[in-house]
């Protein structure tokens, strides 16, 4: 009997030990390096002015490009399957109707509504997408206001009722933290996620999110660290890189759920140096690392075009944009 109650002793703390281990996983290389280069595709803008710090989206069936600094519309349109032209809309202004300071965009499909927050005016507007590609001075409408003590950025569309997003949280010190919330679409409270770390002194990150797996990761800009959570905000992983414990790094800066993976455009490199990311990890959604796409060109943002299965990227380099058709890789 004693031995017997030893073995199941014995047992549970083995399974107790395997649950933890599965939850906090340390990666010790990343080194499967795939070169890329010769495997992207330009996109031309054509005559479109478009400034050097932008945020590409795919929703339905174009490619919207936001202008972080822009000189007259805030987004351009583009069809995604020719990249040709379709129209520019939210201008820039102090006016009704007009934008000073976007801060992304998320798609509502089943009402076909693209929602535009101004972080400036404390607000999120909502435009249909046929009327404006039919009208591009079509008037939008306030789908809901913001909150002045806390800014939320990186906004990700989960249902009529609830948006996924980063806030930005002033602390005590005149810096600021970021958190993941949820804000009410219907009475525009912000319900923040506090996932504090005293290893963690500094909480920037980006957010990607997977609806079809109910799962979305917060990847974390100065630390080689991501955290992977259900929509409920509960915890099912953290991953540490082999940079983990390095401070001052700019780390993962861009992040996408696909079809099959997990994408970050990662640097690696000393924060101070300003040097440019060239490079993405691509993980198993759990975060098992797979591979490293060595791109060569100095890469802003990307974003994910679900139909053709491709990473659209903006380029600080020789072109302003292009796309990697992930079935070009192989990784399967």
């Amino acid at each position: 009997m004693e031995r017997i109650a030893l073995f199941i002793l014995l047992l549970v703390l083995t399974t107790a030990c395997h649950e933890t281990d599965s939850t906090e996983v340390y990666q010790s290389s990343r080194d499967n390096v795939i070169k890329v280069k010769n495997l992207i595709h330009r996109i031309d803008e054509g005559d479109v002015f478009i400034g050097r710090y932008n945020t590409p989206f795919v929703y339905d069936d174009y490619l919207f490009i936001e202008d972080n600094f822009p000189t007259d519309f805030c987004l351009h349109v583009f069809n995604k399957n020719d990249y040709k032209y379709v129209t520019s809309f939210a201008p820039l202004g102090q006016g009704p109707n007009e934008f000073t300071n976007t801060g992304g965009i998320s798609w509502n499909a089943a009402e076909r509504e693209l929602y535009l927050p101004d972080l400036t005016k404390y607000s999120v507007a909502a435009f249909n997408l046929d009327s404006v590609i039919a009208n591009p001075d079509y008037k939008s409408y306030e789908k809901y206001t913001l909150r002045k003590d806390t800014i939320p950025v990186d906004f990700h569309y989960i249902c009529d009722t609830f948006t996924l997003c980063q806030v930005v949280v002033p602390t005590s010190d005149f810096t600021f933290d970021s958190h993941s919330a949820v804000i009410n679409l219907q009475t525009g409270k912000i319900t923040c996620r506090e996932y504090n770390r005293s290893d963690i002194h500094k909480r920037r990150f980006g957010l990607a999110l997977s609806l079809a797996d109910s799962i979305y990761a917060e990847c974390n800009y100065l630390y080689d660290f991501i955290s992977i959570f259900d929509l409920k905000g509960n915890l099912l992983r953290n991953i540490y890189g082999p940079q983990w414990g390095t401070l001052d790094l700019q780390c993962h800066s861009d992040e996408v759920f696909t079809n099959d993976y997990l994408i970050t455009l990662y640097n690696g490199e000393i924060y101070e140096d300003n040097l440019p990311n060239r490079k993405c990890f691509v993980f198993s959604k759990s975060g098992d690392y797979i591979a490293t796409l060595d791109m060569e060109y100095s890469t802003l943002q990307m974003c994910y075009d679900e139909s053709h299965d491709r990473l659209i990227f903006s380029f600080d380099d020789e072109f302003q944009f292009g796309y990697l058709d992930l079935k070009d890789l192989k990784l399967k």
